[in-house]
């Protein structure tokens, strides 16, 4: 499996060392996330979460055993009634050959629109200072989103495990955009 850097990350290398995304976001896979966040249908996660694990023992994949998630706003939290990101963190756990986890709570200092409704560059202008852990966290971190479009909230996320003294943050999404 061959990794890329897009010419963003190139340029300036990211606070994550590397994203775990085996799916595109696109086509069936994008129908399922967004029925699972916008239509209260979060059982559909499921299968996508079933071929992550799939495609973690078949690549022979080793994850950090520190977990945490990325938080939801409280608007969408009180909308759609869960977090997506702890579903997915969840279903992961129960595979035998993830199981073993320690949760690192990140939250939210402010709330800010979702990221699906901003720009691009709005989504850049998103700071590692909107999340913290009060938590003295591992060397070693595993980040849990659904989806990984700009790597922005990626980015600030990592920067933040970073500053609470994770020394590499790995990314695994449900999938990333082709952008």
């Amino acid at each position: 499996m061959t990794v890329t850097l897009c010419g963003e990350c190139q340029q300036t290398l990211p606070s994550f060392d590397r994203i775990i995304a085996p799916l595109r976001y696109e086509g069936l896979c994008r129908g399922l996330i967004r029925k699972a966040k916008f239509e209260n249908q979060p059982h559909l996660l499921r299968p996508l979460v079933t071929f992550i694990i799939d495609h973690l023992i078949e690549h022979d994949i080793a994850l950090p055993t520190a977990w945490c998630v990325v938080p939801t706003s409280q608007q969408s939290l009180s909308e759609r009634g869960y977090c997506q990101t702890t579903l997915i963190a969840d279903l992961l756990s129960k595979a035998p050959t993830l199981a073993s986890m320690q949760r690192i709570v990140l939250k939210r200092r402010l709330e800010v629109s979702a990221q699906h409704t901003r720009s691009k560059a709005e989504r850049h202008s998103l700071s590692h200072r909107l999340f913290y852990t009060e938590e003295r966290v591992p060397e070693q971190v595993l980040l849990i989103d659904d989806v990984v479009t700009t790597g922005s909230t990626a980015e600030a996320c990592a920067k933040a495990l970073r500053l609470a003294g994770a020394k590499r943050v790995t990314v695994l999404a449900l999938a990333r955009t082709s952008e």
